[in-house]
């Protein structure tokens, strides 16, 4: 059952109402039979008040936090990214997990992180051009964008945030932005048309579609944390290093970022 559904629940209304109704009988009959004086009664029925007063505080302050942890949704990365910016702003993450595909619709995220003092690890997830669904995809969303990430985030920069990029050969599915290990906004890759053409005939859409966002600590958040962070680990032990992984198409794609920059984003510890 849900945290906020904790005051609502049976079992509590049953434990509440004995707090309320036990102890000022029992002392009541103790007293009426002589087992204790009336002050002694008084006092029991004041202290079991106290003690229910403390109980009902408790669950409300824990209610209360609950609904503090946010749960929401939006409906694409538009509306996802100017939330996404102000929490950035304003928490000043070390950490960040992301599996993208191209990561076009992050790249707003990225150059954010990549200003403020605080970031020190990016984990980033994008898809290997030897498993791009298409040509199209591959020269001109998977490698376009990479060159614009090496354009916004420089070699200088994505040493000092700790940039890794690594390259996924699974089909794309989940998609997502951990930050900090607190915050988790996570969406799905879809194959149906939208109106996005694509040359290679094989459409795909991610940052038109719908994201879930959640606090971990809430326990939306939490099933939803289990899921991102299993499905990031196991891509990512199986990916390449983005250096590795375009290696073979440096003649074929000029707009891909020098050698350089691809080696200072090779993955490094945790």
């Amino acid at each position: 059952m849900p945290e906020s559904s904790r005051l609502e629940s049976r079992k509590t209304r049953i434990v509440l109402l004995l707090s309320i109704v036990v102890p000022p009988v029992a002392s009541v009959v103790a007293a009426a039979v002589g087992a204790i004086d009336l002050l002694a009664s008084v006092a029991i029925i004041v202290t079991a008040e106290l003690a229910l007063l403390a109980i009902l505080l408790e669950l409300m302050l824990r209610s209360l936090a609950e609904q503090h942890s946010e749960v929401g949704a939006f409906a694409n990365d538009n509306d996802a990214m100017p939330y996404l910016s102000r929490y950035v702003e304003e928490q000043r993450p070390q950490t960040v997990d992301l599996i993208e595909y191209s990561a076009f619709g992050a790249m707003p995220l990225l150059a954010k992180l990549a200003d403020i003092e605080s970031t020190r690890n990016i984990r980033l997830l994008v898809g290997h051009p030897a498993a791009a669904i298409s040509d199209y995809q591959r020269d001109y969303r998977l490698a376009e964008a990479l060159r614009a990430l090496a354009y916004r985030v420089p070699i200088d920069k994505a040493v000092k945030i700790g940039l890794q990029v690594k390259c996924y050969r699974e089909h794309p599915s989940i998609r997502g932005r951990l930050i900090n290990e607190k915050l988790l906004i996570m969406g799905w890759y879809s194959f149906d048309d939208r109106g996005l053409a694509d040359p290679g005939g094989q459409p795909m859409a991610g940052g038109s579609n719908a994201l879930v966002s959640s606090e971990i600590d809430h326990e939306v958040g939490r099933h939803l944390y289990q899921t991102y962070k299993r499905t990031f680990e196991n891509l990512r032990r199986d990916a390449s290093n983005a250096d590795d992984a375009w290696e073979p198409y440096r003649e074929q794609l000029p707009q891909l970022p020098t050698s350089n920059w691809l080696r200072a984003v090779c993955a490094r510890s945790r």
